[in-house]
């Protein structure tokens, strides 16, 4: 064998174990190159299951209905019976007057003047005319009522002329007819006359009441 043929031999029978190149080697080396390698086994390591997280007990929330506002009473209302409204219209009064008169000035028979100071209901000074009438003295007055005002009237006196004294009883009618101030519009009808005079109206004591409205 050569040399160089010998030294291949040697390089491939150290490469081979030993056993020569050719075609049972090669069938060899095919063969363990053909079979088939088995997958590294496989360890089996359980897998650990995560536990879920237990829930955190929900507690229901409990629905709350908003209560009504409260019902507000209104406290009762107390009615004040209101006091009755005046009168329209004039009011009634009552009258009592009193007058002593003195003669001012005499005209004529049973006719002349006389002034004289009024107490009773209303105060103030009167003066009146009298002059004769088929029915008797015919009477006009004024009253200046202390504080203001003033009242007029009239009337008719009668006296007893069968009386003996010098002061006759005198009896009569008399009406208010007006006045001015706190007295305008008064008005009053049928007030009674009564009283004493003398005839010559040197002086005389007269009484007027009745009712009166203003």
């Amino acid at each position: 064998m050569p040399c160089a043929l010998l030294g291949c031999a040697l390089v491939l029978g150290g490469c081979g174990g030993g056993q020569l190149a050719g075609p049972s080697g090669a069938t060899t080396t095919q063969a363990q190159a053909s079979a088939p390698t088995a997958p590294p086994a496989t360890t089996s390591v359980p897998t650990r299951r995560r536990r879920r997280p237990t829930p955190a007990h929900t507690v229901p929330q409990r629905t709350t209905t908003p209560s009504p506002p409260p019902v507000t009473t209104p406290p009762p209302t107390t009615t004040t019976s209101a006091a009755p409204p005046p009168p329209s219209g004039p009011a009634t009064h009552a009258v009592d007057e009193q007058a002593s008169v003195t003669l001012v000035k005499a005209i004529g028979d049973l006719h002349y003047i006389q002034h004289g100071h009024v107490t009773g209901t209303f105060e103030g000074e009167m003066t009146l005319e009298t002059k004769p009438s088929a029915r008797g003295g015919l009477v006009t007055f004024t009253l200046d009522v202390d504080g203001g005002g003033q009242v007029s009237g009239r009337g008719v006196v009668t006296p007893n002329v069968s009386d003996p004294g010098k002061l006759k009883p005198i009896t009569g009618t008399a009406a208010i007819t007006g006045g001015t101030g706190r007295f305008a519009g008064i008005s009053g009808h049928g007030l009674i006359v009564s009283g004493k005079a003398a005839l010559d109206g040197s002086s005389g004591f007269v009484r007027l009441t009745g009712v009166v409205k203003y």
